[in-house]
């Protein structure tokens, strides 16, 4: 625990001098805040203009946003990652008692609490749908693991912050595409059940309509998150042994 406290006072530093960073750790929170106002603001307008009532569309609205946020806070532990190899810090680690397996436990666990504790915040920042406290627990839980896979994601292929990003926005995409099945009324839709959103997306339909079923969707969403975090672990580990 000491040897975390130490890393973490260390990324302190170092995202206090670096504005962007900064801004990548305060953006999860921040996210809540912003989508809260426009959704007010988009909410007036559609309504006034084209008797449009977004209320309609709340559960999506919301769903979108605890997917996204995970993203921004596995960008940041990316970020951190990619830094400290450049700086060769990754190697020096090798012969420390961390070691890489320790620190990258620690990157990971960090990704994992900014990203639950930010779309818990969301959730009571926003107040635009209303869940069982056990029932949203449990599904952000697994939406938090979006931001660790995100970590491995960027870090097992990419050699700089640039390439990072790529991947980031590349990442943005199948993380969102699965949304599409919102909109496909019959099986077809479960042609998306590969990718990890898919299941916070279920999870969330079958507590909205009051279905028990939303057990085995989360079950799922977790081996299905646990599934590409294990394959990737594996690649950051050959990349980096």
């Amino acid at each position: 625990m000491k040897k975390f406290i130490v890393l973490l006072k260390g990324d302190l530093k170092n995202i206090a001098r670096d504005k962007m960073l900064l801004f990548i750790l305060l953006a999860p929170f921040l996210m809540g805040i912003v989508f809260k106002y426009v959704i007010s603001f988009l909410e007036v307008i559609l309504l006034n203009e084209f008797s449009f009532h977004l209320s309609s569309y709340y559960f999506l609205l919301f769903i979108f946003i605890i997917i996204l946020i995970p993203m921004v806070s596995g960008i940041l532990a990316a970020f951190l990652i990619l830094e400290d190899r450049d700086q060769g810090i990754l190697a020096y680690l090798s012969i420390t008692p961390l070691s890489k397996n320790g620190y990258l436990l620690y990157r990971l666990l960090i990704s994992f609490i900014i990203s639950f504790i930010s779309v818990i915040f969301a959730y009571y920042i926003l107040q635009i749908i209303q869940v069982k406290v056990l029932f949203l627990l449990a599904v952000l839980m697994m939406t938090a693991l979006g931001g660790p896979l995100l970590v491995l994601l960027i870090t097992a292929y990419a050699d700089n912050k640039v390439e990072g990003f790529a991947f980031a926005k590349g990442a943005g995409v199948l993380y969102l595409l699965p949304f599409t099945a919102y909109f496909i009324d019959s099986i077809l839709r479960y042609l998306f059940a590969i990718f990890p959103s898919f299941w916070v997306y279920k999870s969330f339909q079958a507590i909205d309509n009051d279905s028990t079923i939303y057990l085995l969707y989360i079950l799922f969403g977790l081996l299905v998150h646990l599934f590409f975090i294990s394959f990737l672990l594996k690649k950051f580990k050959n990349r980096y042994n």
